[in-house]
């Protein structure tokens, strides 16, 4: 028959113990990782909504400004001064100055238009962005937007197609040099 030790509990035993902390450790930081994933899931859900619904802003004014838009360009002179054709201004081939005149809105609000300028932090106050196919089209986006005295377009990093990132800002208190593809329309007339 076989008896008990009364020593104590057997060698294999007291090595138990060790074994349930280490298990219990490991399960603590499982459930953190699973705890932070869980946070950070619900901040990216979170900062998706707000982006979803400004993205959502910006179309509607996009769609807004281009209902009936195709704007008309003429200069600033009746001198033989270079003028944009159509509703097309492409820097940096585009001459300086000249103005557009959008028919966004009942008003008719003039843009003088550059190459080569922006306006950015400290210069400016963003209202938002939208992809346009051209300079023209985005001035008659801000001409649709309440507060919008100037605008910004060009390639940016991450547009891909015809459709290129337009600025819309306001507060505009100075410009500083861009790259010469980047075009720029203030607003002069209808604000």
């Amino acid at each position: 028959m076989y008896k008990e030790s009364e020593s104590g509990p057997s060698p294999g035993a007291a090595s138990g113990a060790p074994s349930l902390r280490i298990k219990r450790s490991v399960a603590l930081a499982v459930a953190l990782v699973a705890g932070l994933l869980l946070i950070a899931v619900i901040g990216l859900a979170a900062g998706l909504g707000v982006s979803q619904r400004n993205l959502h802003q910006a179309q509607d004014d996009l769609a807004s400004a281009l209902g009936g838009a195709a704007g008309t360009a003429t200069t600033t002179s009746p001198t033989a001064a270079p003028t944009a054709t159509g509703a097309t201004f492409a820097c940096p081939n585009a001459s300086n100055g000249t103005m557009y005149t959008s028919s966004a809105t009942s008003g008719g609000k003039q843009f003088q238009r550059f190459c080569g300028i922006d306006f950015g932090p400290g210069e400016s106050t963003d209202l938002g962005s939208v992809k346009t196919d051209s300079l023209d089209t985005c001035l008659d986006a801000c001409a649709a937007r309440e507060k919008c005295t100037g605008a910004g377009w060009g390639v940016i990093s991450g547009d891909t197609g015809n459709l290129h990132s337009c600025w819309m800002k306001t507060n505009l208190t100075h410009s500083h040099k861009a790259t010469a593809e980047w075009g720029f329309g203030k607003l002069v007339q209808g604000g």
